[in-house]
């Protein structure tokens, strides 16, 4: 006899856990609350327990700061749990209302009716490893912002590096000599908040660049070494453009085909127009054919 399945839907917050337990046959929903831990979760399962006997359970919860941690506590215990995407949730048309006991009961209807798509779940050391690469792009971001608002603050002073000395690449060492040099002949508020400024942008400038050293010495270690080499063999791809598609992509067997990965990079992206060829459109072939190589070269280096 086909064992029954309980599906349980999670929303997940620091505050609380609300839940949703439906059993597809019958209909029957309990929703639930429980403590935002572990034990809690547990807990509230082993009441399940006896709400349902002799029924197998299927949890879900959205992808958030929480990340797999929830995840793997309650498969070592012997639970089914996925994590889903936030982004394949629908949302229900007409229906503003939004709560935590709403959201969870949502989520267990379309959990059970098969409509989310699920993380992938990487293993602790891959998931380390990619934020790893992920804060590095942060910090990047973070230098891109400062160096505007450095330059929006010089400009709304009156200083002009590109105009001043005939150089159009910022951010040089020759850059730097002209921001000292500037800063020691500004005054009051301007020359505080400049000289902070450049301080900071330094110091990310030299945290970016130990965060490079650390993920060029992760690309020489045993568990990525064949795999960046892999990638690197093709013309324009370094170990950091390697490692952060084999830390995001994971496992690539998980694709069945190339068109999947383009998809699910984001780069399947068509765009149809009369005359000859255009450039967009043969960018984005080129950049599908890239995945392809992408795909080819994951799975052999992983065979």
């Amino acid at each position: 006899m086909k064992q029954n399945i309980i599906y349980v839907g999670l929303d997940v917050d620091d505050t609380q856990y609300h839940g949703s337990a439906l059993d597809k046959n019958t209909g029957e929903i309990i929703t639930f609350k429980c403590r935002p831990t572990l034990k809690g979760s547990l807990n509230q399962l082993d009441r399940l327990h006896k709400c349902f006997p002799q029924s197998a359970f299927k949890l879900c919860y959205e992808a958030s700061y929480i990340g797999y941690t929830l995840q793997r506590d309650l498969v070592e215990k012997g639970y089914h749990c996925d994590v889903v995407a936030p982004t394949s949730i629908p949302s229900p048309r007409g229906k503003q209302v939004k709560t935590d006991r709403i959201d969870a009961a949502q989520l267990v209807q379309f959990y059970a009716n098969d409509l989310l798509t699920l993380v992938t779940i990487p293993e602790p050391e891959q998931e380390q490893d990619r934020d790893l690469i992920r804060s590095r792009q942060k910090l990047l971001a973070q230098q891109t912002e400062l160096r505007k608002h450095i330059q929006a603050l010089l400009r709304r002073n009156g200083r002009h590096y590109k105009v001043e000395t005939q150089n159009i690449t910022p951010w040089t060492l020759h850059h730097y000599c002209w921001l000292d040099r500037t800063i020691e002949a500004s005054s009051g508020s301007l020359k505080v908040n400049l000289e902070l400024l450049v301080r900071q942008l330094k110091g990310v400038n030299s945290i970016l660049l130990e965060y490079g050293q650390q993920i060029e010495a992760l690309a020489k270690t045993p568990r990525y070494e064949q795999l960046v080499q892999a990638l690197t063999c093709y013309k324009g791809i370094k170990n950091l453009f390697a490692l952060t598609m084999i830390t995001e992509i994971g496992d690539v067997k998980r694709f069945p085909h190339p068109r999947q990965l383009v998809s699910w990079i984001g780069m399947d992206i068509r765009k149809y127009s009369s005359g000859g060829k255009h450039p967009n459109k043969v960018k984005g072939a080129c950049a599908r054919e890239m995945v392809g190589f992408v795909w080819e070269s994951l799975n052999q280096a992983a065979a």
